[in-house]
């Protein structure tokens, strides 16, 4: 668990990335987000949280018809 405070900050630096690279995203209404392949098994439900809520800081979420999975 030393690892995923570091992990989450360089998951969010691609995030941030990736929106420099298509603005879009920035108006678009995000209606999924799937998290799988290890990385929610890998974090601490602290570090879950923070990934969460950095991901919605970033991308218009959808208020009624967003679907995620974790």
């Amino acid at each position: 668990h030393k690892k995923e405070a570091p992990y989450v900050d360089v998951l969010i630096k691609e995030l941030d990335i990736y929106i420099q690279k298509v603005p879009a995203l920035r108006s678009r209404e995000c209606q999924h987000i799937h998290l799988g392949g290890g990385t929610p098994t890998f974090l601490s439900a602290q570090e879950l949280t923070r990934l969460i809520t950095e991901i919605r800081k970033r991308l218009k979420i959808s208020p009624d018809d967003f679907e995620g999975s974790i």
